[in-house]
């Protein structure tokens, strides 16, 4: 039961992603007598000012600051959005039905404190409407750390499942994953595809795509609706019907639990596997290895970037500790898994950093 709303401000509530942009290329132009562009600016979109400044600094090879440098992009950003900037299309018809609803909302911004107040003193937009209120210079660890998304749901006394992130920037998505709240992406940013391989539940083009509600209970049954309409067209989707078509080959003749698998490569590939089970249990095969070494096989050594396994558990079985470390090979934390159960229905979607913490990587001593 979703309680609470956490929002990303640029690119979700504010059309502020141009006027960013476009402050720091007036202030490496003037300040460093540096051109750059959005390509420049792309690996750091919704990390905030602190991580973009030091990335760029590096990669232009500047003598860089960031109190400095934050402060003279913010003081050009202010500049740029007088009289110009505006919220994005439905964010405001949405803020006034969660209030109605009763669910706590919360703004949570990788910028400083700073930029959101220039911005909501441009469009008008109270800061009373928020419960909370959490910017980049209050964590330590900005997006894809799942710090601020963790933050802002304690300031709301409430834990992270229960509290639906909304953002636009894949760093963003990895953060909610991270900090283990479910994901509403919209576009703008980023294309769709993108924004579901980086953990967004549901992909919206903004706000005014979502219908208006009345009370939470609505809200949650619209937003469940709207996912699993949306999980059935998209790659989880695709990855879920492999593996239901898959687990009916299942060879279990033990411990009677059939298991399917699907992978999904970085060039757009899925394979699926099924669990082959052997009276020498060591000779058991799980369905996710059955899968990755398919995948292996077909391609060579290759990164998998989503794995969704169906089994006929009351509760969807995710894989197992062996599995695990298997797919760490090929595999980074940002992997997305989703676990489905034919029998109950239940769904379940995480990151393979939370089921997979601490890997076991061998060193080369060359």
């Amino acid at each position: 039961m979703i309680k609470a709303i956490l929002f990303d401000v640029d690119g979700v509530i504010f059309d502020s992603e141009k006027y960013i942009q476009q402050a720091y290329y007036n202030y490496y132009k003037v300040f460093y007598g540096k051109e750059i562009d959005y390509n420049d600016l792309l690996p750091y979109v919704g990390t905030g000012e602190a991580v973009s400044i030091r990335g760029l600094g590096e990669s232009l090879h500047l003598a860089w600051d960031v109190e400095r440098d934050k402060a003279g992009i913010y003081a050009e950003y202010d500049r740029l959005i007088q009289g110009v900037l505006k919220p994005m299309p439905g964010v405001r018809r949405f803020i006034d039905n969660a209030r109605r609803a009763g669910l706590k909302l919360a703004l949570a911004t990788s910028a400083d404190r700073t930029k959101l107040n220039s911005s909501m003193m441009a469009t008008g937009l109270e800061p009373e409407l928020f419960d909370s209120i959490v910017s980049g210079d209050m964590v330590v660890r900005t997006k894809p750390d799942g710090a601020i998304y963790r933050y802002a749901a304690g300031t709301l006394a409430l834990p992270n499942d229960q509290c639906l992130v909304i953002e636009d920037a894949l760093s963003g998505h990895i953060a909610a994953k991270n900090a283990g709240s479910p994901g509403l992406g919209v576009t703008g940013s980023f294309e769709e595809e993108k924004l579901i391989l980086s953990g967004a539940d549901l992909v919206i083009r903004d706000l005014s795509a979502f219908p208006s509600f009345s009370d939470a209970q609505q809200f949650n049954d619209i937003f469940e609706s709207m996912c699993l309409e949306f999980r059935g067209r998209t790659v989880p989707g695709k990855l879920l019907d492999a593996a239901s078509k898959v687990i009916e080959n299942s060879y279990s003749p033990y411990s009677h639990f059939p298991v399917g698998a699907a992978l999904l490569t970085q060039n757009g590939g899925i394979y699926s596997g099924c669990n082959v089970e052997n009276s020498s249990f060591g000779g058991t095969i799980c369905a996710e290895r059955g899968a990755a070494m398919t995948a292996l096989g077909a391609g060579g050594k290759t990164e998998f970037t989503a794995l969704a396994v169906v089994s006929d558990s009351e509760e969807p079985a995710p894989p197992c500790a062996i599995c695990r470390q298997f797919l760490s090979e090929f595999a980074g934390p940002d992997m997305q898994i989703y676990l489905l159960s034919r029998t109950s229905g239940k769904f379940r979607h995480m990151n393979f950093g939370s089921i997979m913490p601490f890997t076991f990587e061998l060193k080369s001593l060359n």
